[in-house]
């Protein structure tokens, strides 16, 4: 069995759905017109459109992006830099707080989330 996603597509090229179709059969034996006929019978058994714009529809192969995901317009990678040095400085905070607080077993998430405060609160004064 082999399965593909198929995208469902409208008369003006928009994406409707993307139908996950598997096929019992030999793989050699299996065209890309074998999938797209199944999906256009799964999006007409959906009733994603009214029955009379059916004959409209097309289906095409899902083309997936590959790769690792990164973040979009950053790509100095600004935004990560300044995260980093932020939580650098909270645990710079949290340290002398915990120090501060005669160095108490237990206790590392509330004194984390007291320097996540003042740290954000002379952030915003900053700003």
């Amino acid at each position: 069995m082999q399965e593909r996603l198929v995208d469902i597509l409208n008369d003006k090229n928009n994406v409707l759905h993307v139908f996950p179709v598997q096929i019992e059969a030999d793989v050699t034996a299996l065209r890309e017109a074998d999938f797209e006929q199944k999906a256009l019978e799964a999006a007409a058994a959906a009733e994603i459109v009214p029955h009379h714009e059916e004959e409209k529809l097309k289906a095409r192969l899902h083309v997936s992006r590959g790769g690792p995901l990164m973040p979009y317009g950053d790509s100095l990678q600004t935004k990560t830099e300044h995260k980093i040095r932020l939580e650098e400085q909270i645990r710079e905070r949290a340290y002398f707080l915990w120090r501060e607080a005669g160095c108490p077993d237990n206790q590392a998430d509330g004194i984390w989330q007291h320097a996540c405060e003042i740290q954000c609160a002379s952030t915003d004064q900053t700003d």
